[in-house]
């Protein structure tokens, strides 16, 4: 595997076949591709898992598992300078600003911004994005700090790492 550096990223970015372009979209300043990585924003969307008041969930239990997934959600959608506030021990679902679409040849991983985890925000997520994925990404954010922290869409809260895997062909 080797991560690609900004000239690289670019070229995928730039590729006239839409098979093998890598399309992050969208990106509202260059200044997002860094040496190594391009800057994922907070998007617009929330889901706030309910409160629930069960000792334990027993996710081997198939009548306990199929209970929370049923477990009620609620959804929020920001507007543009709208905030939200992420209080303590809780956590949410948020989905990406960027739409990301990966060729066959390439996957991400992705790492929450350490400013961001200094505060307390842990951005939980699938560190490895599947090659093909198609989409926008779904985070889980943690509060673990004692203060709440105040979110707002188009903040940075990610660095993707855009990977090659030098045993797939290119071509």
């Amino acid at each position: 595997m080797s991560v690609l550096n900004k000239e690289g990223i670019e070229a995928l970015m730039a590729h006239e076949d839409y098979t093998k372009k890598l399309v992050i979209t969208p990106l509202l300043s260059h200044s997002q591709i860094g040496p190594a990585s391009i800057d994922i924003r907070l998007g617009s969307s929330i889901v706030i898992p309910r409160r629930t008041f069960v000792s334990s969930h027993d996710v081997t239990d198939p009548r306990q598992a199929r209970q929370v997934e049923k477990r009620l959600y609620d959804r929020c959608r920001l507007k543009y300078r709208s905030e939200f506030v992420l209080h303590p021990n809780q956590l949410i679902l948020a989905a990406t600003l960027e739409y990301i679409s990966l060729p066959l040849e390439v996957f991400c991983q992705v790492a929450s911004r350490s400013s961001w985890g200094r505060l307390g925000l842990v951005v939980a997520t699938a560190s490895v994005v599947q090659p093909g994925f198609k989409g926008c990404l779904t985070l889980e954010l943690a509060n673990l700090s004692d203060s709440p922290i105040t979110l707002y869409p188009g903040l940075l809260v990610l660095l993707c790492y855009v990977c090659i895997d030098p045993i797939v062909p290119q071509g």
